[in-house]
């Protein structure tokens, strides 16, 4: 009886769950609700327990909470029979989701009127709601569209033909807001192809009074639009229509959809899978192609001819009569397993169905339903095969050569393992369906299981390399190290979760590698601590994993080279031949030796050449493979160069010997013997191969001979510091010529002090002597000339000066007599004389005036000579105040802008000093004044001794300094910067610019006397400057 309670409560939970109902019970006593999972998962709970009423109430909408709690007291309280039903939102309390819930139930009352139950249903009626809301939102959107405009509305005098319209018809039909439209617009716009349609409308509203047509309107653009005409004729008194009302609407929109409708339609059609829908009673009405050939039936089959009981077998009928059917009405929908049967092999079909009750959307009745299902043959099909792959795996994972194990839960209850994976654990299968950590304590904390933990939680793969764990094996703790792969594994509808472990005990490569790594460090540490430069490369790449401290200074890199490659370390290797030679050394396994080789390297930033001496030894792993080899270099770098200067220090020595013509000679003084070079030899005219010191002398002129062999004496004392230097005559013994030799030598001493050799050359001087002698008398004669001509020079300047006196005041007399004449001409017969006589008279007195300015400038440049005034303090400031000053008119008259800064106090003539900016000045002010914003500036600086250097015509050991005189005058034509001064030269006309030509000469002459100098900078039209360089002190 028990068995069939069970059975049949759990087909009842199962028709509940297949509604999507779930059910509640509140004890009214303990205010505590009980509900099923389904009822749970619809507040957004999903794990076990009951909760208080409170906590319900909690996750009800505020704005529904308190109508809630209302319904409930009241049917607590006996009204309307104890019943409940209130709809209602809720917020998941896990998920956060907002539903629409609808809560029925009932009060159950004892026999004193309390309540002592109060149960019920709750169901998700989001969707309901939603529609609802759906629903009221578009027609609050048709009053929307309706008020703005979306439907055009029109009225036609029947009679009269004119037309009221809104501003929407207008752009409905035509796309524009155009007015004055008459009823000819739906013939003038209407489509071709549609004016059938319309004219068959209007015909039929005769008979009706109604038109309705959709038909479509092309717009000025040329777009075309569908649009539905709705009218009707209101008629007169008589019978006869007045007015021809309606609206217009743009249906393109829905147009389109029905399109879209179509296409889906057609998708259906041709879905692969069963689509069917059938009436109440069961009667097809429509199939797809992939139901029919799921059946068995031919593709033109007419479906309305069969009933859905044709479909099943006998047994499966009576299944779907009497629980498919009753579930399917009453919730709407249901979904589940069904075997339909192939009508032509009556072979059964297992499916998976959806069907669900089809209403009729203007009544709500239920009109039939529809359904789709999916062949489940095939994932039959799948799933065996899978059961036969996880009978192979389960196998696989027994008989595999590795430990493998699955673990499943977060508290790792280990499902399979197999000897391998027991025998890591230290375990037999009595911990198998046991937690991991409870079945074996002693790997809590250790790798094993945190990497078990990790992988659980980010659901990630992990691999574990390594991995000392500490296990008991036979009876002792045992160190032991394991490389793991970890694999988490989803299950299948559920959110349970596995891990995969598949591990290999590498304990003793572990051990292995420790050795291998002892063995090398004691190698690094061997060849870190070599003498020589030592590295090693590995692989063909040539990677560097060992270098010393000796490789990396001679590489002139630092420790990040380890790692590199070879190449990329020292790339200037490329084009040298080493990378070749260290390739063939790894391909043919043949040690390579070579002494003095060269290398050029990168050291400190630079390019560097040095020579080695190195080997490269190829290094051999266990099955006689060269996997990587040693480089030992020693750098002879000094020795090679060392070499290398002395080997072109004696043969630029021999060249220059050759060159200069030098004999060289050698003494030993133990022995007396000498060894003469053939020049040597040749000057002094004597064949034997080794002569001796007396054999030489006797060469020598006998008045050098008693001399040179005392000089030899004296530079053979060490105190005398073996220095020799003679020169003397050597007699040819063969041809009795004579030549004057200069000799010099060198003494090497012992520790001693004793002489062991004595060295030195010799230079054949008897043309230069000869030279000598006839230059120092062509010096004398020439100085002799010299004198003679700076006497005569000396009398022709004095002369000139003299001359230049004489004639200056020679002209002047006359000038002064011409310029009187004039005058008395000028204003006692001023009234007899004509315009022309006084004109001519004019130019007499300006042309005498020009000769006397003229003759006093060229005597004041004739006496412009420093030798007889003095140089003493000239303060310049005072000189530029008394010079501003005679200038002070013509600087106001012509709005100048005058500026000088401090100038120094130098050693100068003041005379000459005052004429030199006296004409700088006059000439700046001059040739400025017919400037807008004329201005003369006169600055001054101290110019380095670097500066200095730039003048070649300037003292370097005097100090100077710098004065310039600048003015935005008319400036001049850079090309004339040196000729302008020049004794006469002018680039201006007299009667523009009136002067002589000389003022600038003379200053130039000035700072000739002053040892300075004076240059001048200009451009046309825009000014000129004149640069002064002044000694500030003379030694």
């Amino acid at each position: 009886m028990q068995e069939t309670s069970v059975i049949h409560n759990d087909q009842l939970q199962f028709i509940l769950n297949s509604a999507g109902l779930g059910t509640w019970d509140l004890d009214t006593l303990n205010q505590e609700v009980s509900w099923d999972e389904r009822c749970r998962a619809l507040y957004g709970i999903f794990h076990d327990g009951d909760i208080s009423y409170q906590q319900v109430m909690d996750y009800i909408h505020p704005a529904d909470a308190e109508r809630v709690n209302s319904a409930v007291l009241e049917a607590l309280s006996g009204k309307n029979g104890g019943n409940y039903e209130e709809r209602f939102r809720v917020t998941g309390v896990e998920d956060g989701k907002l539903r629409w819930l609808l809560c029925r139930g009932k009060a159950y009352f004892g026999e004193d009127g309390k309540p002592f139950r109060f149960s019920g249903t709750a169901l998700d009626v989001t969707e309901q709601e939603q529609s609802k809301e759906a629903a009221a939102m578009a027609a609050e959107q048709l009053e929307l569209a309706i008020e703005s405009g979306d439907l055009g509305t029109f009225t036609i005098n029947v009679g009269t033909g004119e037309v009221l319209y809104n501003e929407a018809f207008t752009r409905i039909l035509t796309g524009t807001h155009e007015k004055g439209l008459n009823h000819k617009i739906f013939v003038e716009h209407i489509y071709g192809d549609d004016m059938p349609m319309r004219n068959k409308a209007i015909a039929l509203s005769h008979e009706t009074g109604k038109v309705l047509y959709t038909a479509r309107f092309v717009w000025h653009d040329g777009s075309v639009h569908w649009v539905k005409v709705s009218g009707k004729y209101i008629n007169k008194g008589d019978g006869q229509p007045a007015l021809y009302s309606g609206v217009v609407q743009d249906v393109t929109g829905d147009m389109e959809v029905r399109a879209e409708q179509h296409k889906m339609l057609s998708l259906i059609d041709n879905s692969t899978e069963y689509v069917a829908i059938a009436s109440n009673d069961g009667q097809l009405t429509y199939m797809n192609n992939a139901g029919k050939t799921l059946l068995g039936m031919p593709l033109d089959t007419d479906v309305t001819k069969i009933n859905t009981r044709e479909l099943y077998t006998p047994a499966e009928l009576h299944r779907v009569n009497k629980t498919v059917l009753p579930s399917l009405n009453r919730n709407g929908y249901w979904s589940g397993k069904l075997n339909l049967r192939h009508l032509a092999t009556g072979e059964e079909i297992p499916c998976y169905s959806n069907t669900i009750v089809l209403y009729d959307p203007a009544t709500g009745a239920q009109i039939g339903r529809g359904s789709t299902l999916r062949d489940l043959r095939q994932e039959q099909v799948v799933q065996d095969a899978l059961k036969d792959i996880e009978t192979r795996f389960s196998n696989l994972v027994m008989q595999a050569p590795v430990a493998i194990g699955i673990f499943s839960g977060e508290n790792f209850i280990l499902e399979t393992a197999n000897d391998f994976m027991l025998e890591i654990l230290g375990a037999d299968r009595s911990i198998i369906d046991r937690p991991l950590l409870k079945a074996i304590p002693q790997i809590i904390g250790q790798p094993f299981a945190e990497l078990l933990d990790e992988t659980y939680h980010s659901n990630k793969p992990k691999n574990g390399y390594e991995l000392e764990s500490l296990l008991y094996r036979n009876r002792r703790l045992d160190h032991c190290y394991f490389n793991f792969v970890y694999s988490p594994v989803q299950q299948q509808g559920s959110n349970a979760k596995s891990i995969i472990v598949v591990g290999t005990e590498v304990t003793e490569l572990v051990a292995a590698q420790k050795d291998i790594k002892e063995s090398e460090q004691r190698f690094k540490s061997l060849l870190a601590d070599a003498p020589i430069a030592t590295s090693v490369y590995t692989g063909r790449g040539l990677t560097i994993t060992v270098a010393n401290d000796a490789m990396i200074r001679l590489w002139g890199k630092d420790e990040s080279v380890i790692g590199m490659h070879l190449a990329d370390a020292l790339p200037e290797l490329q084009g040298q031949p080493f990378l070749q030679i260290l390739d063939r050394v790894y391909t043919t396994g043949t040690i390579y030796h070579t002494s003095e080789q060269r290398a050029d390297l990168v050291v400190d930033g630079e390019l560097q050449t040095f020579y080695f001496n190195f080997t490269y030894k190829p290094l051999f792993d266990s099955y006689g493979k060269v996997y990587a080899i040693l480089n030992m270099a020693v750098d002879i770098t000094e020795q090679v160069m060392a070499r290398e200067a002395e080997k072109f220090t004696e043969e630029r020595l021999h060249t220059a010997i050759e060159l200069a013509e030098l004999g060289t000679w050698s003494l030993d003084p133990q022995t007396g013997t000498t060894i003469l070079s053939p020049r040597m030899k040749h000057w002094f005219g004597i064949d034997e191969d080794t002569p001796t010191l007396d054999n030489d002398l006797e060469s020598i002129h006998p008045k050098d001979r008693s001399r040179v062999l005392l000089s030899i004496e004296r530079a053979l004392e060490v105190e005398n510091q073996g220095e020799y230097d003679e020169e003397y005559t050597v007699v040819n013994r063969k041809t009795g010529e004579e030549r004057v030799l200069h000799v010099k030598g060198k003494v090497t001493f012992d520790e001693h002090g004793k002489p062991l050799n004595m060295t030195g050359k010799a230079q054949d001087v008897t043309l230069q002597l000869a030279t000598q002698r006839e230059l120092e008398k062509l010096v004398d004669r020439q100085t002799q000339e010299l004198q003679a001509a700076l006497s005569d020079l000396e009398r022709t300047n004095a002369n000139l000066e003299q001359y230049a006196y004489v004639a200056s005041h020679d002209l002047q007399e006359p000038l002064r007599k011409i310029r009187m004449f004039t005058d008395i001409l000028q204003n006692k017969s001023s009234e007899e004389l004509s315009e022309e006589s006084k004109s001519y008279l004019d130019r007499i007195s300006a042309a005498a005036g020009r000769m006397s300015t003229l003759v006093k400038e060229i005597l004041a440049f004739s006496k412009l000579r420093r030798k007889e005034e003095d140089f003493v303090e000239t303060d310049l400031n005072k000189i530029l105040t008394d010079i501003t000053g005679d200038f002070e008119v013509a600087i106001a008259e012509n709005n100048i802008d005058f500026h000088v800064d401090n100038l120094p106090v130098i050693s100068g003539i003041p005379v000459q000093m005052n004429q030199l900016f006296y004409n700088l000045v006059g000439n700046a002010i001059k040739f400025s004044r017919n400037a807008p914003d004329s201005y003369v500036h006169i600055t001054c600086k101290t110019l380095t001794p670097q500066e200095v250097q730039h003048y070649p015509q300037l003292n370097a050991s005097w100090p100077y300094c710098e004065i310039i005189v600048r003015d935005n005058g008319i400036g001049f034509d850079p090309t004339f910067a040196e000729q302008i001064f020049i004794m006469f030269r002018r680039l201006n006309t007299r009667e523009a610019y009136p002067g002589t030509g000389i003022g600038l000469a003379l200053c130039k002459k000035i700072m000739l006397n002053h040892s300075g100098d004076i240059f001048a900078h200009g451009v046309e039209g825009e000014g000129s400057s004149f640069h002064i360089l002044l000694p500030l002190a003379r030694d």
